[in-house]
């Protein structure tokens, strides 16, 4: 029965922009598809960009936005890309629009949930992979993604900037989801091993988070920004590149997780 198994639910965050956290989650969902995984995107964040990786016509409207305003599941907004990644996008909205729906999401608890359950549901064999993107920092959009996730995936720099951060995602995590948390697993994006700066942040990291880093860093790769402009994941665009090995690695790592 489609949806007969539960998929396992990321959401992708970070406590700050910048981070290229939108493009990996892109890149991650094709790695798992590629994996043979059943892979569904959603993207919470109003800047409606993550439908660019995956061949989405820009004159195409769908989205989220309009059947949550008028009470309605989201399965007519499911754009199939041709990466066999099932595609829902935040959709294009007046300001006035924006607020209802982020007034939506608080007034629903279980609202993000449930809209997943559908999805799942009306999927030809359900999902094995949920990723949710999210606007970088505390918002509304953040709270509800955790709150419907198994990991909270959080998006890291080897800097110090991110490093300063981890307090105050952690305190989030708590703060939004008490003692129904979700797992913490974070993630260091464009590692550039030729600086002796990040070599040593990123080690910083590792000792700290321990267990809770994955185990690879995405590697800086100037194919990731090539192929965005291609609208397209690296992965497709690029399969031998650094960064494309790293995030199947990633993509391997999240399926023994799930």
């Amino acid at each position: 029965m489609a949806g007969s198994t539960p998929a396992f639910v990321s959401a992708v965050v970070s406590p700050k922009g910048g981070v290229g956290k939108t493009t990996l989650t892109a890149n991650l969902a094709t790695a798992l598809a590629q994996e043979g995984q059943r892979v569904l995107v959603i993207d919470l964040d109003p800047q409606n960009a993550l439908r660019m990786h995956f061949e989405m016509p820009l004159d195409d409207a769908r989205g989220l936005v309009a059947p949550t305003l008028r009470g309605q599941s989201w399965k007519e907004s499911v754009f199939q890309s041709p990466f066999n990644v099932d595609v829902v996008a935040y959709g294009v909205c007046s300001e006035s629009e924006r607020i209802r729906l982020e007034t939506c999401f608080a007034q629903q608890s279980d609202f993000l949930a449930r809209q997943i359950s559908d999805l799942a549901q009306a999927a030809a064999q359900g999902y094995d992979q949920v990723l949710i993107d999210t606007p970088p920092g505390p918002s509304v959009y953040m709270h509800r993604a955790l709150t419907a996730a198994n990991m909270a995936l959080v998006i890291l720099l080897a800097d110090a900037a991110s490093f300063a951060t981890i307090p105050k995602m952690e305190s989030l995590v708590r703060e939004y989801c008490g003692r129904d948390k979700p797992e913490i697993s974070y993630l260091i994006n464009q590692m550039d091993g030729h600086k002796l700066l990040k070599r040593d942040v990123e080690g910083l990291l590792r000792q700290s988070l321990k267990h809770r880093l994955v185990p690879v860093s995405i590697h800086y790769d100037s194919a990731v920004e090539e192929a965005l402009a291609c609208n397209q994941p690296v992965l497709e665009y690029a399969s031998y590149a650094a960064a494309s090995q790293d995030i199947e690695r990633v993509a391997r790592w999240l399926i023994e997780k799930g």
